[in-house]
């Protein structure tokens, strides 16, 4: 039996981060870790967005890279749970890092293609789930919009959710959205069975923990 004499300090369990992406912060995982876990950070939800991307633009196996990059992630003194993209790469490559035995969930859904119907990223919504992974992404603000249902090209302009649109997303299947900023958007999401990620606690704490 040990005993460690806090001196008055709090102990709390490790620290979660549900949605990081881990291959933007320009650091390697290990100096990463370095920098985070004396600070209580202990597990990352890890999405590899960024790097998957670039590698799919200088024509590189998304898959590979991804997987190159979190390769030591298991002797890490924290958990990277990596997410497979849900934007910015083919869908099949998204499907196989879904499948990756050390994948924890589906990242970066994108609200216009729920809204657009496109069956392929409904598809990966419902895997997700019928495996009990982590699902990420976007649902309130704004929403691309496509001319002639081009939803591979480049958006021509956005417009403000509605509500109506709002309610496509539980019915999809959606579990939450993670970039919520305010009390309404809070309570808009809670509402409808959905789960909530507070982007930011700055300036925001004092008005969404009450």
């Amino acid at each position: 039996l040990e005993y460690f004499d806090g001196k008055g300090l709090y102990a709390i369990p490790g620290l979660i981060d549900p949605h990081f992406h881990v291959d933007s912060c320009l650091a390697t995982p290990v100096a990463l870790a370095e920098a985070i876990v004396p600070w209580g950070t202990t597990t990352l939800c890890a999405e590899v967005l960024d790097i998957a991307h670039y590698a799919h633009i200088l024509g590189k196996d998304p898959v590979k890279t991804a997987k190159s990059y979190l390769k030591e992630m298991e002797k890490l003194p924290l958990r990277l749970l990596p997410m497979a993209p849900g934007k910015m790469i083919p869908v099949n490559m998204t499907r196989e890092l879904l499948d990756w035995e050390h994948n924890f969930g589906l990242g970066e859904m994108l609200p216009h293609n729920i809204l657009g119907k496109r069956q392929e990223y409904l598809d990966l919504i419902a895997k997700a789930r019928k495996e009990h992974k982590f699902i990420s992404g976007h649902v309130l603000h704004r929403i691309w919009d496509f001319p002639k249902d081009d939803y591979d090209g480049r958006p021509e302009g956005c417009h403000m959710i509605t509500e109506n649109e709002i309610d496509s997303f539980p019915i999809a299947g959606y579990s939450h959205d993670h970039e919520i900023f305010n009390y309404e958007d809070l309570v808009t999401i809670l509402g409808r069975g959905m789960n909530a990620l507070v982007r930011t606690l700055d300036g925001m704490a004092r008005e969404i923990l009450p």
